[in-house]
């Protein structure tokens, strides 16, 4: 071997050099947008780490998921093997608490007037 260095890319074959960094929340919005254009169907953390163009980064849908899961944006449709997929129309998207009941509307009470001495 002659010494040159091989570049590192070259060095693992014919696998495409991992993508550039995203910028936070750029993977959960992709994910969430894939779970959305498809919402009939379930995903799996592999799946969606595919089809957003990330296959290396599986942990890292699997985190996004659970935001998107806590955020009310997506639901867990499997527990083993992981599944996901959109929220139902028919369902909040937001986990924030439902707002409180508006207050009682007080009822007039009479008025006493003091007793006239006359």
């Amino acid at each position: 071997m002659s010494g040159a260095a091989i570049p590192r890319a070259a060095r693992r074959g014919n696998r495409d050099p991992q993508p550039l960094r995203l910028a936070p929340g750029q993977l959960r919005a992709r994910v969430l947008a894939h779970l959305h254009r498809h919402p009939d169907l379930d995903f799996s953390p592999t799946d969606l780490a595919r089809a957003v163009g990330r296959p290396g980064s599986r942990g890292a849908v699997i985190n996004a998921c659970r935001q998107l899961t806590g955020r009310g944006q997506a639901v867990r449709s499997q527990d083993r093997p992981q599944r996901y997929r959109s929220t139902p129309p028919d369902q909040p998207t937001s986990t924030a608490p439902p707002p409180p009941p508006p207050l009682p509307t007080p009822t007039p009470t009479r008025r006493m007037e003091p007793p006239h001495h006359g």
